[in-house]
């Protein structure tokens, strides 16, 4: 190739360039008329303090998408992710990601039902077990703030049935909240009264001891292997709780007493309950994250005042929708822990239900917690030998 040649062909290159600048270009209108194209469901999240994409961007953005929520963090800024880590967490690949929109805020009902999403305490007891709550009142708020709940009473479903007969308008979830031999709290919903209640009849009510309302005879492996037969789901309720006992089912797994694979016949994990502290939470939603299983959360209240400080949220409107949501991890949780001072309120009250219990309580304690006051001793002297 001559000089002459490369001279030609770099002076062709300029002219092409200079009639790109030059000719008329059609207008880009931007991708804002798209938005309400757009159908899944969709999560925008900012800063309230971002200076790289203004706050307000991500308002409109939040509603111009059909039934998208909006989060907004005070005093974020455009590394929320960096501030908030409780909020995102990393896969097993890696991969920063957020695990079905777990939210440590006070739940917002009124915006929660504007963006068409339903919220549930999934966690609530009533007189039926060892809260001073009648049903009908718990109904009452629910319907006066505009939200349902599943009442998961521990051993017993006299409560979610009493709710049933009452013909109320709140979306009530078939529940109860089943304590094992071996320490750990197991929530199981239920699609329908009759499935709740032949599960009930053939494995709980007969397997009660003279505490009612603490720890049957089956073994957390037996009660979930019988869960297998139903129709229902079944929830690790505060997996790390609660204080000195294992009543959480991962507690029990780190202390050595229970295997990690039990975590299989779970179909989701209670990642705010608001009757734990902060971290432990935390801990709950990363379980969840790392076995890739739904999520669900709950008050775990007691008095009246507690109903609705955590809740889960899906888009449908019927029981069946709602646990299938959770099923196909497309649920959401809302809510924060209660203070020191209400919790210790709540115990009080609680308290005075197994008075009458107090013997057969104190067997079921001992019993429950020896294995591991055993195995830290073991781990003492192990420790000292060394």
């Amino acid at each position: 190739m001559t000089q002459r040649t490369s001279w030609m062909r770099l002076a062709w290159s300029i002219q092409i360039y200079l009639a790109g600048l030059w000719a008329p270009k059609p207008r880009w209108n931007g991708s804002y008329s798209r938005l309400l194209q757009i159908t899944q469901d969709t999560l925008v999240i900012t800063g309230t303090e971002d200076i790289v994409f203004p706050p307000r961007n991500s308002v409109i953005i939040a509603e111009q998408i059909p039934g998208a929520w909006l989060v907004q963090f005070k005093g974020g800024g455009h590394g929320l992710m960096f501030k908030y880590p409780e909020t995102f967490l990393t896969s097993r690949n890696n991969r920063l990601y957020i695990v079905q929109k777990i939210i440590f805020e006070k739940p917002d009902i009124e915006q929660i039902n504007r963006h068409g999403l339903k919220a549930v305490d999934m966690h609530y007891h009533t007189n039926h077990s060892d809260s001073p709550t009648r049903v009908k009142n718990a109904l009452k708020l629910a319907k006066q703030k505009g939200f349902g709940l599943a009442i998961t009473d521990h051993n017993q479903i006299s409560g979610v049935i009493e709710a049933y007969e009452l013909k109320t308008d709140v979306l009530v979830i078939p529940g109860m909240e089943v304590s094992a031999r071996d320490g750990p709290h197991i929530l199981v919903y239920f699609y329908t009264i009759p499935e709740l209640k032949e599960f009930y009849e053939q494995y709980i009510h007969k397997n009660k001891r003279k505490s009612p309302y603490l720890a049957i005879t089956l073994t957390t492996q037996e009660i979930v292997e019988k869960t297998e037969e139903y129709n229902c789901i079944t929830v690790a309720a505060h997996p790390y709780g609660y204080l000195l006992f294992n009543k959480g089912v991962q507690k029990c797994i780190e202390a050595e007493y229970l295997n990690q694979e039990i975590i299989a016949y779970f179909d989701a994990i209670e990642v705010i309950c608001a009757g734990m502290v902060r971290n432990l939470n935390i801990k709950a939603a990363k379980l969840a994250g790392t076995f890739d299983k739904g999520i669900t959360g709950g008050s775990d209240g007691h008095l009246l005042t507690d109903l609705g400080k955590v809740v889960t949220c899906t888009h449908a409107e019927d029981v069946d929708g709602f646990l299938t949501d959770i099923l196909r991890r497309r649920s959401m949780v809302i809510g924060r822990e209660k203070n020191i001072l209400l919790k210790c309120a709540m115990a009080s009250v609680v308290l005075t239900k197994y008075i009458k219990y107090t013997a057969p309580s104190l067997g079921i304690h001992y019993e429950q917690n020896m294995p591991r006051v055993k195995r830290m001793g073991e781990r003492a002297i192990r420790k000292f030998k060394r």
